[in-house]
C-alpha cells in the first residue's frame, strides 16, 4: 500500500526528527539560536520598572556569591556573551585584601542562566565559575568590567541566548545621547526590597554635561571617557543588585550590548537614589579587551567578528618577548620601544617608536628640514637609517606620520621591544596616557661615533597626567597661539594639566614622540598617537591618531612574513596593491575568482590564467595562508572549463 502524507503530517515528522536529534545531541540546539534574537514571540517592552516577561531577556544572568558553608545569595547581574563567558561589573567579583583589590575565587561564585524567579531554579542552568578576569586598570568605578569563564558550556534555549557585541556601533557617545536602552535585574525595588521576579525598565542615554550637572560630586569624579550616563530621574533607574547587568539597545530584530551597570547615586538614607542617573561602563571601549580574554573574535555573531589586523597579530609576538618574572614584575625596561633620531652635522633630536625589528614610527615633520641618519634605540643600540617614508597625503601637521626603515634588523632584548599599534577597538582600553620624548642636554657633551662631540641625549622624559580633550576645548586653548585649523578625526588633542612637561623638551624632542598606554598584565605599550604639533604655553599637544593610519602602515611594515616566501612556485613574486593580492600566472588554465569575505565562496568575473583574491576584509592574510587558499582553489577549479 502507498503512504500518503499531507503538509501537516510532513511538518510533524520534521519536528519529530528535530526533537530526536536534539535529544541525542543537545549541542545541536545551539545552531538554532542567533545572538540577540529572542525566541519568545509577543514579548512586550515594559517601562518604569515593571515585572519582565518570561524569556524577555534570555541573555541576562544572575550572579550568586557562595559562602564557605555552601549557601548562596544573589549579588549582581551579568550578560551571556557565548556558551562559556559572562560579562559583569568588576566590583561584583572583587574584594579587598590588605588594601589591595583582588578577584573573588571562582569557587565562591555561581552563575544562573534562564532564571526568572529567584525562588525557583527549575529549568535554570547553573554553572560554576572557573576563571575571573578583572580589567587590569580597574579601580573604584573606573574600568568596572569583568569576564567570568564558566566551568562548562551552557545549552542555548528559548530562555538562554547570548547577546550580540557589535564592533560597528559609532564610538562617538554624543550620538548615543537620547537613544533609549533597556536594563533588567533583581535589584532593590522602589520599596527597598529585593525583587523576586526579574524586572525591567527603559531609560535614555543622557549627555556627560547633563549628568555631571545633576550630581557634580558623584559624576564629576567617576564619569570618565570609558563610561556613559543614563536614566529618567523619575524613579526609573537601577539600584543595588542591578550592578553588572547589561544596557541593551535594539537594532532591528536583534539586541546589542552597549553598557554594563556600574554605579548610581545614594539618597539621604544611604540607599540607591532611583531619582538619579546611573553610570554604565561603555562596552564598545572594551571590545578589544573582551576579545583578548575570551579568545573569541569579538562576540557571538560570526557576522560581527572584529577583524584581526596584522598589527594585532604581531603584537601577540611582542607580548611573548616582554613577559614577567615569577614575582609578577615585568622583565622589560621602561619604554623599551622609544627611539631618538639623530641628524648629521646638526644638533637637535626627534623622537620615534620602534614598531618592528626594522621599522620606526615617527612624524613626517621630523624630516622637514633634513632627514635623520641614525636611530638610537634604548641606551646602547644605534643603527643607521636606510630609508624614510612620509605619508603620501602629508601636509603641514595633517597626516603627519612617517616610517623609517633601518639598515639592519634590531635584536630584541629586555631594553629593546617594539610597541603595539592601537586600533579602533583597543585605543580606549586604558585610562593612563603616557607622553614621552627625548631632549638634548647642552650642559653635557659626549662623543658619538661618526658625529663627533654633540650635546648628550638625556634620559627619557615622561608625563602620565594627560587627557584627550574635545575639539572645542582644544580650539579654545590653541586659538590664542594662532592655530585656526580644526582637529580632524585623524588627530588627538592632549592636555597635560598641572604639568610643565612640554617645557622640558626642546622644539624637536617632542616631535615624533608617542602617546601611549601601558598594559600591566602583558607588560606591553600601545601607541595611540605620534606628536605632530605642540603648544607649550597651553600644555596642549596635537597627535596623529595611529588607528586612522593602519591601512597605510601595515602593508609597508609587514609586507612579507618570511623572506623565503617572497616568491611563488613559478618564481613570480606576489604583488600587493591596495587591498588586492595576486599570484603570478599558472601554467594551467584557471579562473579568476573574487571571494565574499564572509562566506569565502567563489563569485565574480572569470578570466584566464590567474587567481585574484580580494583581501579587503582580512588584511592580515599572510603569503603562506594565501598559498594554501590558492592550492585549495586550484583543486576546486579542476572541473571548470577554461573560457
Amino acid at each position: 500500500p502507498q503512504l500518503h502524507f499531507n503538509r501537516d503530517s510532513v511538518m510533524l515528522l520534521v519536528l519529530l526528527f528535530l526533537s530526536l536529534t536534539s535529544a541525542l545531541d543537545p549541542t545541536s540546539n545551539n545552531a538554532l539560536y542567533q545572538c540577540g534574537v529572542r525566541r519568545r514571540i509577543g514579548v512586550q517592552l515594559i517601562e518604569r520598572g515593571w515585572v519582565a516577561e518570561l524569556g524577555q531577556w534570555p541573555w541576562h544572568a544572575a550572579l550568586f556569591h557562595v559562602s564557605s558553608n555552601g549557601s548562596s545569595s544573589y549579588a549582581c547581574g551579568g550578560t551571556l556573551l557565548d556558551q562559556r563567558h559572562v560579562l559583569t561589573s568588576a566590583h561584583c567579583v572583587t574584594t579587598k585584601r590588605r588594601k589591595n583589590i583582588v578577584p573573588i575565587r571562582g569557587s565562591r561564585l555561581m552563575i544562573h542562566l534562564g532564571q526568572y524567579d529567584l525562588r525557583e531554579i527549575t529549568g535554570v542552568q547553573l554553572r560554576n565559575v572557573s576563571e575571573v578576569h578583572i580589567h587590569e586598570e580597574y579601580s573604584t568605578n573606573r574600568n568596572d568590567i569583568a569576564v567570568l569563564v564558566l566551568s562548562s558550556d551552557v545549552e542555548y534555549s528559548d530562555f538562554v541566548i547570548p547577546i550580540c557585541l557589535d564592533n560597528r556601533v559609532d564610538p562617538d557617545l554624543t550620538k548615543l545621547v537620547g537613544q533609549r536602552g533597556s536594563v533588567a535585574g533583581w535589584g532593590l525595588t522602589e520599596n527597598q526590597t529585593v525583587a523576586q521576579l526579574l524586572r525591567t525598565a527603559q531609560m535614555p542615554v543622557v549627555s556627560h554635561v547633563e549628568c555631571v550637572q545633576a550630581d557634580p560630586t558623584l559624576f564629576g569624579r567617576y564619569l570618565d571617557r570609558g563610561m556613559f550616563c543614563a536614566g529618567e530621574r523619575n524613579g526609573t533607574s537601577v539600584c543595588n543588585g542591578d550592578s553588572g547587568g547589561g544596557f541593551y539597545i535594539s537594532e532591528g530584530d536583534r539586541w546589542v550590548l552597549r553598557g554594563v551597570v556600574s554605579f548610581s547615586g545614594v539618597d539621604e538614607t544611604r540607599q540607591c537614589d532611583t531619582a538619579q542617573y546611573a553610570g554604565f561602563a561603555n562596552v564598545h571601549n572594551y571590545l578589544g579587551w573582551i576579545k583578548d580574554v575570551t579568545g573569541s573574535r569579538g562576540g557571538t555573531d560570526d557576522k560581527l567578528d572584529i577583524p584581526r589586523r596584522r598589527s594585532e597579530i604581531e603584537c601577540e609576538k611582542y607580548k611573548e618577548l616582554a613577559g614577567k618574572r615569577g614575582n609578577g614584575i615585568c622583565l622589560n625596561s621602561r619604554q623599551p620601544h622609544n627611539v631618538a633620531l639623530i641628524y648629521e652635522n646638526s644638533w637637535g633630536v626627534c623622537s620615534g617608536a620602534l614598531i618592528s625589528d626594522e621599522f620606526i614610527l615617527t612624524a613626517c615633520s621630523c624630516m622637514k628640514r633634513m632627514k635623520p641618519v641614525s636611530a638610537r634605540i634604548g641606551q646602547f643600540v644605534t643603527i643607521k637609517i636606510a630609508k624614510t617614508l612620509c605619508h603620501p597625503q602629508h601636509e603641514d601637521f595633517v597626516n603627519d606620520v612617517a616610517l623609517i626603515k633601518l639598515e639592519s634588523k634590531v635584536e630584541f632584548a629586555a631594553s629593546v621591544i617594539p610597541a603595539c599599534l592601537a586600533n579602533d577597538w583597543t585605543e580606549n582600553l586604558y585610562d593612563t596616557l603616557l607622553l614621552t620624548g627625548f631632549k638634548e642636554d647642552y650642559r653635557v657633551y659626549e662623543d658619538v661615533p661618526g658625529f663627533g662631540k654633540r650635546p648628550k641625549i638625556t634620559e627619557l622624559v615622561e608625563s602620565v597626567d594627560n587627557l584627550i580633550i574635545t575639539e572645542a576645548e582644544c580650539r579654545n586653548r590653541t586659538e590664542a597661539m594662532g592655530r585656526t585649523d580644526r582637529i580632524t578625526d585623524s588627530q588627538l588633542c592632549v592636555y597635560s594639566p598641572g604639568h610643565e612637561i612640554l617645557h622640558a623638551y626642546d622644539s624637536n624632542g617632542l616631535a615624533g614622540g608617542a602617546l601611549q598606554t601601558y598594559n600591566s598584565r602583558t607588560c606591553i605599550y600601545s601607541i595611540l598617537g605620534i606628536c605632530a604639533d605642540s603648544y607649550t604655553a597651553q600644555s596642549v599637544t596635537i597627535y596623529s591618531r595611529i588607528a586612522r593610519f593602519l591601512d597605510w602602515i601595515e602593508p609597508i611594515v609587514w609586507a612579507v612574513d618570511d623572506p623565503t616566501e617572497s616568491e611563488d612556485e613559478d618564481g613570480t613574486p606576489p604583488e600587493y596593491e591596495g587591498n588586492e593580492l595576486s599570484l603570478g600566472s599558472s601554467t594551467e588554465d584557471t579562473c579568476t575568482y573574487k571571494f565574499d569575505p564572509n562566506q569565502l565562496t567563489p563569485t565574480g568575473p572569470i578570466r584566464k590564467n590567474t587567481v585574484v583574491v580580494d583581501t579587503s576584509e582580512f588584511k592580515d592574510i599572510s603569503i603562506a595562508e594565501f598559498r594554501k587558499l590558492f592550492e585549495e582553489l586550484r583543486l576546486n577549479l579542476s572541473a571548470v572549463k577554461s573560457v
